[in-house]
C-alpha cells in the first residue's frame, strides 16, 4: 500500500479536533510559569561579567586565527575593562602584532 497521500486524499482527511482548549487565564498562567522556570534556569547570567566574557571570547578568536575579530573585542576591553582586564587585553593584542 502506498503511504503517500495525493493532494486530493490529503484534503479529504478530517482535521483532528483539539478538545483541550486553553482559556486566556490558563494561557497566562502557563506563560508565567514557563517564564519563572526559564529565569531560574538562567539566573547565573546575572552574575557574569560581560567584559570578562568579551575577553574570553577574544582569546578564543585568537586560537581560531580570527585576528580581526579578536582585535575588535580586545580594543573594547581596553576601554571598558578593569585594569587587570585591560592588562590582559594588551598582552593578547601584543600577540596579534
Amino acid at each position: 500500500m502506498n503511504s503517500i497521500l495525493t493532494l486530493q486524499q490529503h484534503s479529504a482527511v478530517a482535521p483532528i479536533e483539539d478538545e483541550s482548549t486553553l482559556t486566556a487565564e490558563d494561557a497566562a498562567e502557563t506563560a508565567e510559569d514557563f517564564s519563572s522556570r526559564f529565569a531560574a534556569d538562567f539566573d547565573f547570567v546575572k552574575s557574569l561579567d560581560s567584559t570578562q566574557v568579551t575577553l574570553d571570547l577574544a582569546g578564543q578568536y585568537l586560537q581560531l586565527g580570527e585576528y580581526d575579530s579578536a582585535k575588535r573585542l580586545l580594543n573594547e576591553v581596553s576601554i571598558q575593562g578593569t585594569s587587570e582586564q585591560q592588562n590582559q587585553a594588551k598582552v593578547l593584542l601584543d600577540r596579534t602584532a
